[in-house]
């Protein structure tokens, strides 16, 4: 029996069961601000050029509503219930969500035209209804093995969500619910998303021929819609800063590694990890330069949209090397030879043409995406320093695809395979056309404001499977080469956390290992750091010397760090480090407080010295005896008076335990810091091997439980001053609602 529009929602929640995404931060009630345009809007401006993409955009209404609906698809033969699409793969879900696109925005905006299109209104609001309810129905969050959770698949769900949103008032409570849903789930899978680069910060190509450029611009895009439908959604910050991270990582060039121009709360170079264009702003992908997929920046720029239609300010990473790459169409020369003749820029004056430097895979007549482009160049400003700006080239690009179009009276624009081999090209002149005539209609509108304020700061986990694997993992954000290592055991903390110091002083990584075993990725690690000095720290009860030729057989000075009780280590340890006339004296035995203080120790090169609760062993009391001033870390259940008293004169940071410990030390000796490092008030490894990259980035580092915020530590975030935290270790160390509680101070 054939589903109807209204099926019941509870219905689709039971289908849908076995195939949610994990749950984590999904809402329990319908989230979504409508679109409200006052009544002082502007209406869509009449201008010749704008009457042009209007044109566009009916052209594309009426095929969608003719051929492409009875004939294309066969969608009239299924009735007014949801529809079979056929599949769940792209031509069966990102195509159709495409054309609702067009048809929305038409319906929307009020451009629509029946007696042009030869299809009433309420016709044509049906049948999009009926397309974006069914698309979203089909996700895989409302359906049972429905698409979604893949490759592109944000894509697709930003198209069918976004012509939702547009025509909210026109779905039933139940389809607005799979719309919502859709966009919820897609949004979410990004909260830890690791974004990927054509080119690691050192240059070496990872993608070959192929730029990440659009892919993390349409990532971005299903990030721009879900915080604009949703604005007090509890994943809201989450989402916002994922999408500027993308917008800026697509358009980032290899010199932005170095670049300190603050985006959004950070500087570039923070924001990225790699490059996906050349420094000229052009793009690589099929294996050549493609202006085709230059256009990833209207992926970043549709924020101005969205954001606009939401009340709300539009981040400027949405333009972020937006005026370099529409210069790369414009002002770029291209010599022929090397590159294919006629040579010269991609843009032609007084001519629609394109020119390809080094040939087309997409056929020779698309020019949609060329007209959009010169559309929010205008619109946006990014074309201030060109020879000829966006309005100059749009009448060119535009005029070409509505003459192309004026060829079939069903309005569809291509005639023939070779102009465009996509298979979607109808579909893709639809979404195009709709983003031209939105841009064209928030030209002039007041609402539109450009911000380059921070939302709230960003957060990175760095984990593995295993501790092991973790302190690879943080070896690799801080280090891409180092000299020497320091090998401290995973098994055994006082040794290790003596040594955080020692790291600071060689500006090392510290990495963990078994006792009697060097993990592989231990072992892989120090290969590519190129270390040519290993320092093991601990005595063979702690780290065996199967361990130490182990190492030794990789080819770099072994030496090892050890005393004949954890006491002597830590104070041999001391005596490698600059001197200095202050120590931390710690309790050997209670890891907590040793942790906060050993990131501040490195930077400072000030040693971590080891004592028992009520005694200083004499090891320690020998090295004291000639450091005038010493700092307790810890309250007298950790450290007691009676050592206090034994030594004279102190100083002693304490809280009332181990979390406000933690934050005392920071607030003493590190306040007003921007980078934070968080790690388990209860496991010592992961924060041993975060401690050396904390110095590193002169991040202190605060504790937490496992799922629960202590209230202290909540109150470190409420601090406007703090940029971005890592957490250190997986879900398992550091549960899935620590970092949306810290984001929600």
């Amino acid at each position: 029996m054939k589903r109807m529009l209204g099926m019941t929602l509870s219905t689709v929640i039971m289908m849908a069961s076995l195939s949610f995404f994990p749950t984590k931060g999904f809402a329990s009630s319908n989230e979504v601000v409508p679109i409200s345009l006052t009544s002082d809007a502007p209406g869509y401006p009449m201008d010749e050029n704008s009457t042009r993409i209007k044109k566009i955009l009916l052209n594309t209404n009426k095929y969608a509503l003719t051929t492409w609906w009875d004939e294309k698809k066969n969608f009239d033969a299924q009735g007014e219930g949801y529809l079979d699409l056929g599949g769940k793969e792209e031509s069966d879900i990102r195509h159709p969500a495409a054309m609702s696109l067009g048809l929305a925005a038409s319906l929307s905006f009020h451009v629509y035209d029946p007696s042009y299109i030869g299809v009433s209104s309420s016709i044509a609001t049906q049948r999009t209804s009926q397309l974006v309810s069914s698309l979203a129905l089909h996700h895989r969050v409302n359906t049972s093995q429905g698409w979604g959770n893949r490759w592109q698949s944000a894509h697709w769900a930003y198209f069918a969500g976004f012509a939702g949103w547009l025509i909210w008032e026109d779905l039933s409570e139940e389809n607005q619910e799979y719309v919502r849903r859709m966009v919820e789930y897609e949004a979410n899978r990004f909260i830890e998303y690791d974004v990927p680069y054509w080119k690691s910060p050192e240059g070496e190509v990872l993608f070959p021929g192929d730029t990440k450029a659009e892919e993390n611009a349409w990532n971005a895009q299903l990030l721009q819609l879900a915080t604009a439908m949703m604005p007090e959604h509890q994943n809201w910050n989450l989402w916002m800063n994922k999408n500027i991270e993308l917008m800026v990582s697509s358009a980032a060039t290899p010199t932005d590694q170095n670049n300190t121009y603050v985006v959004n709360g950070k500087p570039v170079k923070d924001w990225i990890n790699g490059s996906n264009i050349n420094e000229d702003g052009t793009v690589v992908n099929h294996g050549f330069i493609h202006p085709d997929y230059m256009e990833f920046i209207a992926f970043n720029n549709t924020s101005g949209i969205h954001y606009t239609l939401a009340g709300m300010s539009t981040p400027e990473a949405a333009f972020y090397h937006s005026d370099l790459v529409y210069n790369a169409y414009i002002d770029l020369p291209f010599a022929s030879p090397p590159f294919e003749g006629p040579g010269g820029t991609i843009y032609k004056n007084d001519s629609s043409d394109i020119y390809y430097p080094q040939g087309n895979d997409w056929g020779t007549d698309r020019r949609m995406q060329f007209a959009t482009l010169d559309i929010f160049a205008d619109v946006f400003g990014y074309d201030s320093s060109l020879s000829k700006g966006g309005s100059y080239w749009e009448p060119l690009h535009a005029q070409k695809v509505l003459d192309m179009q004026n060829r079939h009276s069903d309005g569809h624009t291509y005639a023939t395979f070779m102009e465009d081999t996509y298979d979607g090209r109808e579909e893709w002149v639809a979404h195009h056309a709709a983003w031209a005539l939105m841009a064209k209609w928030i030209k002039d509108n007041p609402a539109l404001r450009i911000s380059n304020k921070s939302y709230g700061p960003t957060y990175k986990r760095l984990s593995g499977k295993d501790r092991y694997e973790t302190s690879v993992e943080i070896s690799k954000e801080g280090w891409t080469a180092s000299e020497t290592v320091i090998i401290a055991s995973g098994e055994n903390f006082p040794d290790a956390l003596a040594s955080v110091p020692l790291a600071g002083k060689y500006d090392a990584p510290v990495l963990l290992t078994r006792s009697n075993q060097l993990p592989g990725s231990i072992e892989k690690e120090i290969v590519r750091l190129g270390a040519k000095r290993i320092i093991i720290v601990g005595g063979t009860s702690a780290i065996a010397g199967e361990v130490e030729e182990t190492i030794r057989n990789l080819g770099a000075m072994t030496s090892r760090i050890d005393g004949k009780d954890r006491f002597e280590t830590s104070v041999k340890i001391a005596e490698q480090l600059p001197s200095s006339d202050k120590a931390f004296l710690v309790n050997a035995y209670d890891f907590p407080d040793a942790l906060s203080v050993a990131s501040i120790a490195s930077q400072q090169g000030i040693p971590i010295l080891l004592t028992k609760q009520d005694k200083v062993p004499f090891s320690t009391q020998s090295y004291i005896e000639h450091t005038p001033f010493i700092t307790l870390i810890g309250g007298e259940s950790v450290i007691s008076g009676n050592v206090e008293k034994s030594i004279g004169e102190v100083d002693r940071i304490a809280g009332r335990d181990r979390y406000e410990t933690a934050v005392k030390v920071m607030e003493t000796l590190q306040p007003g810091a921007k980078t934070m490092m968080v790690s388990n008030g209860e496991s010592f490894p992961d924060a041993l091997s975060g401690s050396g990259l904390a110095a590193t980035l002169k991040a202190p580092l605060v504790l937490t439980r496992y799922n629960e915020v202590p209230a202290v530590t909540k109150e470190v975030f409420e601090e406007d001053s703090i940029e971005h935290f890592y957490l250190l270790g997986g879900e398992n160390i550091l549960g899935e609602k620590i970092p949306m509680t810290l984001l929600d101070q």
